[in-house]
């Protein structure tokens, strides 16, 4: 496995597992899942900044919750049951 697809899935796994919520590599949902080539420049951005806070430890444990909240790109649907 492999390509930013696959990275792309880690970056927003890891991303979750900071807000408490361990999924399972098959897992998926949102920007997980969504096709390539229907990537916005915004999807991109949130991607990289995820990324970076994820990177950063406790010291943005803040932003990332808050981020995790107020974007559904990332937060897990209602009634999904990992």
């Amino acid at each position: 496995m492999r390509g930013m697809w696959f990275i792309r899935g880690n970056v927003v796994r890891d991303f979750l597992s900071l807000n408490k919520i361990e999924l399972l590599p098959w897992d998926g949902w949102g920007l997980i899942v969504k096709e390539e080539r229907d990537l916005t420049a915004e999807d991109i951005a949130l991607l990289d900044r995820v990324a970076s806070l994820s990177l950063a430890g406790d010291k943005f444990f803040n932003e990332i919750r808050t981020i995790y909240e107020e974007d559904d790109r990332l937060r897990m649907p209602s009634g999904w049951k990992p």
